[in-house]
């Protein structure tokens, strides 16, 4: 539910928040008390806007609310340029693809999903954790402004397993893993017969075929930087090959639809008085895509082990590692390939029928569970953003873990070279890491 304007541009600077809040008061529905910046977007400017009395000024969007109450909404401005590197040039391309995906993702029977205005479908179950998507309410075209519904102050989940990395919440970061890899795999399950048949391809995902900034910008996020990262380190290998096998798979084949950046700072994380799992959020969708399942998976992978890596339950100690990262870490990929592996027992008859068009004729269950695909994605990642990004706590530590990472990618091959000999399964991402 969006409801869409175009209203010329407007005078005030909407990369501050004194800007979005006079912005609001004159162009939008919305009654702002308060304006304050978010932090920890790169792309896009991004506000809370706490809400006056009447929160909305506008009698179609409070039908469309319905019973629901708005006491504060997130704000996303978005320009032809990053709000944190101004020299990288964005297409606002991207726009559209934000306000789609999620809309689009909320309309489907995934595990876990939760839709926050009680439209159908509902799968959570009420004694386990639900998921829910970005919910767009109102949109200004000619400003590039999204307004939507607020999750509420919540830590992302890498804020919340570096502040609480310990034994005590290995069960809440197995809960959060094992939630978001049945969620991402049934999401994946839908959109295969739709990439490997006619039925409904122009229709419901040409858009995100389409999307070529969103797979350039994915494949040089930790892809571009590799053969440097190599080079820094003095692990030999045959990184220019390396580099462009890695890259055809992030933007030449699509086998599945992509949500693109699904990494640890993208999902907010609720708990239950008990401290128990109760929801998990997951926002920005700008770069949603079609690609191959393991991009997804080892983004999040990545970042879960570099939690696990980099993050330590002894304040005393540089190397002990996180037991709430490596649950995190390995819940989500053995939640992932359960998911699939159930599905497709229980349903795979309509899948198995077709194999993608673009790797080698594969099966549904090569392409999901392409894990030797994983580990050179999540090598790239880490000895790429874990390199420049760590927070370890000393430099040893980066170091170890990026030539490890670098190490293991450097035997990477093609899927041109063994698409059809990869044996499935993501049981042994974490035995080539150790």
């Amino acid at each position: 539910m969006t409801i869409s304007v175009s209203n010329p541009p407007s005078s005030h600077d909407l990369s501050t928040p004194d800007g979005i809040h006079a912005y609001l008061r004159e162009s939008s529905p919305f009654n702002p008390s308060n304006v304050e910046l978010v932090t920890g977007g790169m792309a896009n400017w991004t506000f809370r806007a706490t809400l006056g009395t009447p929160a909305i000024q506008d009698e179609a969007l409070s039908r469309a609310l319905g019973d629901r109450r708005l006491e504060s909404i997130i704000i996303k401005h978005s320009k032809d340029r990053a709000a944190a590197f101004h020299g990288w040039t964005l297409d606002l391309e991207r726009v559209n693809i934000e306000l789609a995906a999620p809309k689009l993702v909320a309309t489907l029977p995934l595990p876990h999903s939760r839709t926050l205005l009680n439209q159908s479908p509902n799968t959570s179950k009420p004694d386990e954790p639900s998921i829910s998507v970005t919910e767009q309410i109102w949109y200004d075209a000619g400003n590039h402004i999204q307004c939507m519904i607020d999750f509420g102050r919540l830590h992302t989940l890498k804020s919340f397993f570096i502040a609480n990395p310990g034994p005590s919440n290995v069960s809440l970061a197995q809960q959060a893993g094992k939630a978001l890899g049945e969620f991402l795999a049934g999401l994946h399950l839908w959109s295969w017969p739709i990439l490997h048949s006619t039925r409904d391809k122009e229709t419901v995902l040409e858009m995100y075929q389409k999307n070529v900034w969103a797979k350039e910008a994915c494949a040089l996020r930790t892809i571009g930087s590799l053969k440097a990262s190599a080079e820094q380190a003095g692990v030999p290998g045959k990184w220019d090959e390396i580099v462009q096998a890695l890259t055809k798979e992030v933007t030449e084949i699509d086998e599945v639809f992509n949500i693109g950046d699904l990494w640890t700072g993208n999902v907010l994380i609720e708990t239950n008085e008990n401290h128990s799992l109760k929801a998990l959020y997951i926002v920005d969708w700008e770069v949603a895509k079609t690609g191959t399942a393991s991009t997804d998976i080892a983004q999040f992978a990545a970042e879960a082990y570099q939690l696990w890596k980099f993050s330590s339950s002894d304040t005393n100690s540089t190397t002990a590692g996180s037991p709430a990262g490596e649950a995190l870490a390995r819940s989500f990929l053995s939640g992932y390939q359960d998911h699939v592996t159930s599905s497709l027992a229980a349903h795979g008859s309509s899948l198995s029928d077709s194999t993608s068009s673009t790797t080698r004729g594969r099966t549904v269950k090569q392409a999901l569970l392409d894990g030797e695909s994983v580990i050179g994605h999540l090598c790239a990642h880490v000895a790429t953003i874990g390199r420049d990004v760590s927070w370890a706590k000393d430099t040893s530590t980066t170091k170890s873990v990026v030539k490890k990472a670098l190490n293991t990618c450097a035997s990477f091959k093609s899927l041109d070279e063994d698409a059809l000999e990869r044996k499935p399964g993501l049981d042994k991402v974490w035995d080539d890491l150790q």
